[in-house]
């Protein structure tokens, strides 16, 4: 694994000699890879992973196969009371109930993955729930979300039969779609468009609503394109960024196999801290405001300036962000790119990995 993962060092891919299509044009020539560069690498010793491997895994994943079963034990359990009705009195008291044991499990598996400090920073107002669109970094950035708020979010639609979260998932009602698939994707902005405007009347007993409208995970380096489900509501819009700290493993899951991940986790024993910069709401363009556009211009509009604004705060927040890059379509990646990143690296190793996550999602 080691000797695989110093394959994914940018240094082995020029960047004159990468072709991706549609070709990328940014005016930086910024590495078509860089949002999925390991920023690990220089710290990564090979004796500080097996010291890890020996003393820190080991009880770390007795710990982690203890959380999963109290966190199943509860949560099936569970699950059989809130399927009666998401409006019903007894339904709505019960995912309560969990919510707050989930906020305490998610707090925990923080903790054993090396998250010991996490930081808030609130500049936005003090109404909940909230419509939420964040950047995506880890597979830990949901349980951060979870235990702060117990909000529910877009995920995959393979996730709904994961060992961990899948019940947990079932129970807080998240919307899960099954990205590689337009038909599903176009299916389910509706039901987005319809839990957005459920959490905007503020009266409703839904929680906050996470989307990562990146789409896929990056190395937490600065934001890239997002995706545009998120803003056809036109509904205001509270953008968080959430910034990892380390000093040996970066939590980022970018592109790495998850069984790869959650061992570098379990192997960390330095401290990663996490910072959260909650940012002030955005409004949409009102249509009295802007009565010659047309609602795709709109939601092109409010895209835009979401994206500028979450842009220009990495840059101020996040020490690692690129300071001499303005416009966030300078900054280029994407899932097709990061497979073709992946593809490339490991060659035998992706290949396996994407068919196994292509089962998945046929199974689900």
């Amino acid at each position: 694994m080691y000797i695989l993962f110093h394959k994914l060092d940018l240094k082995n891919f020029p960047a004159d000699k990468i072709e991706t299509q549609p070709p990328i044009k940014n005016s930086k020539n910024v590495h078509p890879y860089a949002a999925f560069e390991r920023l690990d690498l220089v710290n990564m010793s090979i004796f500080k992973l097996m010291y890890g491997a020996a003393f820190v895994a080991p009880w770390k994943f007795v710990l982690l196969i203890l959380l999963a079963i109290t966190n199943l034990s509860i949560s099936m359990v569970i699950s059989l009371f809130s399927n009666k009705g998401n409006d019903s009195e007894e339904s709505i008291t019960v995912i309560k109930i969990y919510s707050v044991v989930l906020k305490v499990v998610c707090r925990f598996l923080l903790w054993l993955m090396g998250v010991n400090r996490i930081e808030n920073q609130y500049l936005c107002d003090n109404e909940w729930p909230k419509n939420i669109v964040s950047n995506h970094v880890s597979a830990l950035d949901p349980p951060y979300f979870i235990q702060e708020h117990a909000c529910s979010f877009v995920a995959k639609r393979s996730t709904r039969d994961d060992f961990f979260i899948g019940l947990s998932i079932r129970v807080l009602r998240c919307v899960c779609v099954h990205r590689e698939t337009p038909e599903d994707r176009k299916a389910a902005l509706d039901n987005i468009r319809e839990r957005q405007s459920a959490v905007n009347k503020k009266n409703s007993n839904y929680p906050s609503f996470v989307i990562f409208s990146e789409g896929t995970t990056t190395n937490g380096k600065q934001l890239i394109a997002q995706k545009k489900g998120a803003f056809n509501a036109l509904l205001p819009i509270t953008p968080v960024l959430l910034v990892y700290k380390y000093d040996f493993l970066n939590p980022a899951y970018d592109s790495i196999p998850y069984d790869w991940w959650v061992f570098l986790m379990i192997c960390t024993y330095q401290s990663i801290s996490l910072k959260a910069y909650w940012l002030p709401k955005v409004y949409p363009p009102s249509k009295e405001k802007y009565p010659n556009l047309t609602t795709e211009e709109r939601i092109d509009m409010f895209h835009d300036e979401v994206s500028k604004i979450m842009f220009q705060s990495m840059k101020k927040y996040n020490a690692k962000a690129p300071q001499d890059i303005d416009d966030y379509n300078d900054w280029p990646g994407s899932l097709r790119i990061k497979h073709a990143f992946y593809k490339a690296a490991l060659g035998p190793v992706s290949e396996a990995y994407f068919k196994n996550e292509s089962k998945q999602c046929k199974d689900s």
